[in-house]
Formats: structure tokens, sequence, C-alpha cells
């Protein structure tokens, strides 16, 4: 539940939203909220999948299986790598750049085949319904109030931290269910419903904006 519900889809979905509903001004500030929501996805989203498998793991388990997940230890590098200023070989780019061209279709492929798999009779819909509520509904309510203390209600980083609370979640999280066996049909489906209610939770957000 705190996976489908607290990490939303702001990459691939909402930086491309973001550009349509307000342009290259909004996509800036989209392109670095859904850097820093990488960062977080991928050590506090991963320490809370590593924590909550079907066997009690302690935290010094669940922070060492964090510290050894490749994408930590690739953003290190490549933060390391930006600020010494060292150049890489065209071709290892040339190959990091076709492997992240198949990032998504790979999470979509596997999401899929999770979902083929889910009995929707012995799904647990209450917790489905509350999750998905607080992703679509409950999230953009809360971002309402933070934007409007922080005196951002209007101004351009203001909607697209609003637009971004609004995202279904992150089909990542599917990812993490299935590495660290937490539920993943629920997190699967979960990722499905929130997805295809978002296209009617968005078009009603917009109206307001």
């Amino acid at each position: 539940m705190v996976l489908s519900g607290l990490f939303m889809n702001g990459g691939n979905y909402g930086v491309p939203v973001v550009l349509f509903a307000l342009g290259q001004d909004g996509y800036v500030y989209a392109l670095m909220i859904m850097v820093m929501m990488d960062l977080v996805m991928n050590t506090f989203g991963v320490y809370i999948a590593a924590s909550g498998g079907d066997d009690h793991v302690s935290f010094k388990s669940s922070l060492i299986k964090t510290i050894k997940m490749p994408v930590l230890l690739a953003s290190f590098l490549g933060i390391f790598f930006q600020v010494a200023g060292v150049p890489l070989p065209y071709l290892l780019i040339d190959t990091m750049t076709l492997l992240s061209q198949a990032a998504i279709p790979l999470i979509m492929i596997v999401l899929g085949i999770q979902l083929s798999t889910i009995k929707a009779k012995k799904m647990e819909w209450t917790p489905v319904g509350l999750v998905a509520g607080l992703r679509l509904l409950i999230s953009p309510l809360f971002m309402i109030g933070i934007i409007s203390l922080m005196g951002l209600l209007g101004t351009m980083l203001g909607t697209v931290l609003l637009i971004i609370s609004a995202m279904p979640s992150a089909a990542n999280t599917t990812m993490f269910s299935l590495q660290f066996n937490v539920d993943p049909d629920f997190v699967s489906l979960l990722t499905l419903l929130t997805t295809t209610l978002s296209l009617i939770t968005l078009p009603l957000l917009f109206l307001f904006l």
C-alpha cells in the first residue's frame, strides 16, 4: 500500500502530460521533479520494498539490499562523472542509450505478465480502492494545501507540483514488488487501475487549473 500510494508516475507519464498542458516552461520543472523523485524511489522506495517481504527482515538487511541495488550505484557514478567532467566513450554512451530506451517497454511487459496472473475474486478490493483514492484524489488535495502554505498557488512551479501529485502509481513499484516479493498482484493491479482512472481524474483537474 505504501509503495503504490506514495510513489507516482511522474516520469514517463507525468513529464509528457506537463509538457502538453503547460509547455516548455513547465516541462523544465517537471524534469527536475522527476530526477528528485527517481532518487527517492530508488532509495527510500527500494528500502520499503526490501523491508516488506514475506519473511521478517531486519533494518540492517533491508539497508544492505537497498545499497546493493544497481540503480543507486549508477546514480552516484553518474553524479561523479558529471561533477568531475570525466568524458565517457561514445560506444558506452550509445550502449546505455539503447538500454535506457528499452527500460519502459520492459517494465510494461513485466506489468502485463503480472496482471495476467491476477485473480480478481481473490483480490482485497477495499485496500485497492483506498490506495487508488489516496493516489488520485487525496494526494492532489493535500498538494494544494502545501503549495498554498509555500505561496506557490497559481505559479508555474505550483501548478507542475499539483499535476505531478495527481499522477497514478509508478510502474517501477511493480518491479520492486516482484524483486522483493511484496504482494506483486496488489501493486500491479493498483498500477493498472490508477493509470486507467487517471484518464478521468486528470482532465477534471485541468478544468480547475
